[in-house]
């Protein structure tokens, strides 16, 4: 029995049963679930921030990070961990 084991499931491996008024626990989803949100909201808060530098090449930095957080944010999001058999 590894803490990962009890950390997703909310109780033992073995056959005790979870209180019937507790849902199980999904720490690592909620995380990743958590961080993609952030990063989705990061790239486009990115964009309201106060420019001090308007040239071409610090924009297209810019374009390209929030690029990057939008698509790391998405896929933290949407793409499951483990495929399930």
């Amino acid at each position: 029995m590894a803490l990962t084991e009890i950390a997703q499931t909310g109780y033992a491996e073995t056959k005790d049963k979870a209180p019937e008024n507790t849902l199980p626990v999904n720490i690592d989803g909620l995380a990743r679930r958590l961080v993609g949100a952030a990063m989705t909201i990061a790239a486009f808060l990115l964009w309201l921030v106060p420019e001090g530098i308007t040239l071409p090449s610090v924009l297209l930095i810019k374009l390209g990070i929030s690029i990057v957080f939008l698509g790391v944010g998405l896929s933290l999001m949407t793409v499951p961990k483990k495929l399930r058999d």
